[in-house]
Formats: C-alpha cells, structure tokens, sequence
C-alpha cells in the first residue's frame, strides 16, 4: 500500500422493510418497527487505495448477496468488489434475510409459502441495491480527513 492524503466519506441509509414479514428471531410475522434499521458505509482512501466498511443492522448477508453488493458497488464508484468489507449488528429483531432462516421457517413453521418467501428476496434485492448506493455516497462526498491517536 502506497501511502497519500487520507480522505474519507461516509453515507447513512435506512433500510424499510415492509410490516409483516418474518423476522431474523424465527417470529413468523412483524408486527412493526419501533427503532429504524440502517445501512451505514465509510470509504477510506489514501489516493492510491481505497476500501469501504458497511455496517448493516440485520442478523446477516448471505455471501452471494454480499458479493452482488460489492460487485454492483465497483459499478457504480469503481471501488473494487475485493475492498468491500461488510458487518452485520446481528439483530434478531430485524427482518429475516437469510435463506437458512427461510428453510427453517418453511420446514417448522405453517403459513410459510413462496409469496413470503418471494417479498423476503425483494427485500434482500432493496439491501443489495442500498449498500451500493450507500457506499457510492460515501466515495463520492470523499474529503479531507487524519486520523489521531490519544492515551491516557
């Protein structure tokens, strides 16, 4: 890694899952939100490389649907797939996006069908699309920034 300018951005999205889908605990059903949930990104660079952190509050990101976000992220800013790092608050109390949790639910769960199965994938295709989007953001509102350190 060469070393440069630090500059820095960062993007704040909220996630809206829609009332009544199953949630990442096995709850069958949401009744609401009380607190919103967000896809949150910081690009860093030092002119030569550049990476992104995106913290997500769900319980998870399958790979596959980490990998498409990164992928549709180097589309979009140019930041590469490989310099995309993710981390998940691991709520249970957030909407369910991983297809494990859809097999549990549709194995030992009634009232488990394909149109919910459907809406949860739509949901996951809005989280890939916001993490492109949020770390799109922070690359393109890069400023100036340092970094500090401090002991006590």
């Amino acid at each position: 890694m060469m070393s440069g300018r630090l500059k820095a951005g960062v993007s704040e999205k909220e996630l809206k899952p829609e009332v009544g889908m199953a949630m990442g605990d096995g709850a069958l059903v949401t009744t609401g939100f009380r607190t919103p949930i967000f896809c949150k990104a910081a690009v860093l660079s030092n002119g030569h490389d550049e990476v992104a952190v995106v913290a997500l509050d769900l319980i998870g990101i399958d790979r596959p649907d980490a990998m498409r976000a990164a992928r549709l992220a180097h589309e979009r800013c140019g930041i590469s797939p490989n310099a995309v790092l993710m981390a998940c608050s691991h709520t249970h109390h957030g909407p369910a996006v991983l297809p494990t949790l859809h097999t549990y639910r549709e194995y030992c769960q009634g009232g488990y069908d394909e149109a919910r199965r459907r809406r949860e994938r739509e949901f996951v295709g809005e989280v890939v699309d916001t993490i492109a989007d949020a770390v799109s953001d922070a690359h393109h509102h890069q400023q100036e920034a340092s970094i500090g350190l401090a002991t006590a």
